[in-house]
């Protein structure tokens, strides 16, 4: 199936992007991570490409080759990831459906028992994948899909427009169900 097919099969033509930092870009794509954390709420609520970011932040690329809920997940898809060092940059590499916002106080307050957000089941890992603080949000992500090749895309702050030719060529990728 296509992009197009599943913005079809969602009865929408609408598509925003959100950039997300490696290597949380590529555990939303691999269906590892449905909650992503920003300092901010989003009333948006629809389908949502995740891009990924240029460039990593030092810290995070040491948390994903040493934090044992990081290899996990990168062991459970030794197909897909080879060497983290080498996880995409600069790509859209999934699309989803941001379903709901929730204050993070709500989600740690869960986390004790399976956490279930807007019908979304999340692993054990997900807590280890966001930061938690106090007053911050968790935008929960559904029916994430990964794209088969990964579209070369200049991401944006927030939740932005894709510019028409990478939309163009987004809508005509093939994906693969990962949720």
């Amino acid at each position: 199936m296509t992009v197009a097919g599943l913005l079809r099969s969602w009865g929408t033509r609408e598509l925003r992007a959100l950039s997300i930092r490696q290597p949380h870009a590529s555990l939303v794509a691999l269906g590892e991570k449905h909650v992503e954390t920003r300092s901010r709420l989003t009333k948006y609520r629809g389908p949502i490409a995740i891009a990924s970011s240029a460039s990593w932040k030092r810290v995070s690329k040491e948390r994903a080759c040493e934090d044992p809920a990081f290899r996990a997940a990168w062991r459970r898809h030794a197909d897909v990831v080879d060497d983290v060092h080498d996880l995409p940059l600069g790509v859209i590499v999934a699309v989803g459906f941001v379903v709901d916002c929730v204050p993070s106080e709500t989600i740690v307050a869960q986390k004790r028992r399976r956490l279930a957000l807007a019908s979304v089941r999340c692993g054990r890992s997900e807590i280890a994948f966001g930061d938690y603080s106090p007053r911050r949000f968790g935008w929960v992500l559904a029916d994430i899909h990964r794209l088969e090749v990964p579209v070369p895309c200049k991401g944006a702050l927030g939740i932005w427009h894709l510019p028409t030719p990478t939309r163009a060529q987004l809508i005509r990728s093939r994906i693969i169900f990962a949720d």
